[in-house]
């Protein structure tokens, strides 16, 4: 991110390939970061309704944890 921003090939490759091993695993909390990053390198690409289908997606995750910690910011995100 320090070298190509957040919206780089490299950061979108990364964050593409964590959410991929984890989807192989299950519903971690690492997934819901690796969404995360993926909401964010969508955003910076293409604007802020760009990742919207992906914070739907964070959003889905973070009820189905029904855990404040992870629902307040993917509501935060979906909104914006």
């Amino acid at each position: 991110m320090a070298r190509g921003g957040r919206a780089s090939p490299e950061v979108q490759q990364a964050y593409s390939r964590a959410y991929a091993l984890c989807q192989q695993v299950g519903e971690t909390p690492q997934r819901f970061q690796a969404l995360w990053g993926l909401c964010y390198v969508r955003a910076d690409a293409g604007g802020a309704h760009a990742g919207r289908d992906l914070a739907e997606q964070l959003l889905s995750l973070a009820q189905r944890w029904r855990d404040p910690a992870f629902e307040l910011p993917a509501r935060a995100w979906r909104s914006g």
